[in-house]
């Protein structure tokens, strides 16, 4: 399955643009210089997604997470892998937004379980390695809000 084909549907039923998603959970920096010498950057983070625990809130977060990973480009070290686990993660909520009961519940706990995969593998040696610290720091703090949802989708009654 096309990734890119894939992330587009997702982000057209989600509701979001793929403007938003380029940039959502990213940082934007302006800078202004005036004929006296002075400047300024402004740092803001942008976020087109609720924090709640809900299935549509994992699923645009992770939406984030796939869009940050397509812009570090398919040859950045240990892409392949994060992208890989991301896959899993948005398979598995895809397939729980039409069922209900255990079936629900598992594919949950193989979202949680590919998601924790990837969480191990940013705070690992080779993801230190591979991953720099910006873009790190970037993913885990989408990424482990989004774990924290993922294990109260797990206990909630379906």
């Amino acid at each position: 399955m096309d990734m890119r084909k894939y992330g587009w549907v997702a982000a057209v039923v989600l509701g979001v643009g793929v403007g938003n998603l380029a940039h959502a959970g990213g940082t934007t920096s302006t800078t202004s210089t005036s004929a006296s010498s002075t400047s300024s950057t402004t740092t803001t983070t942008v976020s087109a997604c609720v924090e709640e625990d809900s299935l549509v809130s994992a699923q645009c977060r992770t939406l984030l997470l796939v869009g940050i990973l397509q812009q570090r480009g398919t040859t950045a070290p240990g892409n392949t892998v994060l992208t890989k686990q991301m896959n899993r993660v948005q398979k598995n909520l895809t397939e729980a937004a039409g069922l209900t009961g255990r079936k629900a519940r598992n594919r949950y706990r193989r979202a949680l379980s590919a998601l924790k995969s990837f969480n191990v593998r940013l705070r690992s040696a080779a993801g230190k390695r591979q991953v720099d610290q910006a873009t790190r720091d970037q993913l885990q703090g989408i990424s482990k809000p989004l774990e924290t949802t993922m294990r109260n989708l797990v206990r909630q009654p379906v």
